[in-house]
């Protein structure tokens, strides 16, 4: 939660300075967490073996459209 002395602050900035106050939350969300991204390669690696063992069904361009519709 943010305490309402800083909002206060933040409503006295420019329309300039909270943009870039902005731009700086959204670049510090935006950075990439190491571990996450592991675990990610960790899991479409597994993923995509499970498929070319055949342990996994695929579905088409098509079929998924189709399925859709229904």
């Amino acid at each position: 939660m943010i305490s309402e002395d800083i909002q206060h602050q933040i409503m006295e900035l420019k329309a300039s300075e909270k943009i870039h106050l902005v731009e700086l939350i959204f670049e510090s969300l935006n950075k990439s967490d190491l571990e996450i991204q592991n675990k990610w390669v960790k899991e479409s690696e597994q993923r995509y073996e499970a498929f070319k063992k055949g342990e996994v069904k695929s579905f088409s361009y098509e079929e998924v459209m189709s399925m859709l519709e229904k």
